[in-house]
């Protein structure tokens, strides 16, 4: 039996390369897909995709690239709101999920945990910011990012008949693979 420590950290850089012999965009798509779970099954935190010099690849294929890893990163109840229809994931919906433990699925109200942490997406409706976790409505956000439309991790408190969120930060969820995150080194 083999035990991975979840204090362990992994990163990797990969080349905008990475699809250089690859021309059609479901197959870039496979081949990004196949990446995103490869990195997900070994708990990979941080991508970093840097410019290949010696191919000299174009900016279309770096940017599609993360484009793709991060919709593949999000969990599928967000998908939609953050990613409008974009000519770049025209092919996602041939994919499996990853199905990372921050992938949760859409629950009842009633069925959440207190301290249950889920990703969301910050929402401000009149003078007061919600977040979108993939409950049937959105829960009172009291976190620091006020900015409508930001992807957060929030951990949930349920007091009776009543659950806001607050912030949690990705190193403090320590029980489990929380995905990684992707990164392009501008050149």
């Amino acid at each position: 039996m083999i035990y991975i420590s979840n204090s362990l950290k992994f990163d990797v850089s990969i080349p905008d390369s990475f699809l250089y012999d690859v021309s059609t965009e479901i197959d870039k798509t496979l081949k990004i897909f196949q990446l995103s779970r490869a990195l997900s099954i070994f708990r990979v935190n941080n991508i970093f995709i840097y410019h290949d010099k010696l191919l000299n690849t174009s900016k279309d294929d770096l940017q599609f690239m993360v484009t793709i890893l991060e919709y593949l990163d999000t969990p599928q109840y967000l998908r939609r709101k953050i990613y409008p229809k974009l000519e770049i994931l025209k092919n996602v919906g041939k994919l499996h999920p990853i199905r990372s433990h921050h992938h949760k699925d859409r629950i009842e109200i009633s069925d959440v945990k207190t301290g249950e942490i889920r990703v969301g997406l910050v929402e401000k409706r009149r003078d007061a910011y919600f977040v979108d976790v993939g409950l049937k409505i959105p829960i009172e956000y009291n976190g620091k990012f006020k900015h409508n439309g930001r992807k957060v991790n929030v951990k949930l408190l349920k007091h009776k008949n009543y659950i806001n969120a607050i912030d949690i930060e990705k190193n403090e969820i320590t029980e489990k693979y929380w995905g990684y995150n992707v990164y392009q080194i501008k050149y």
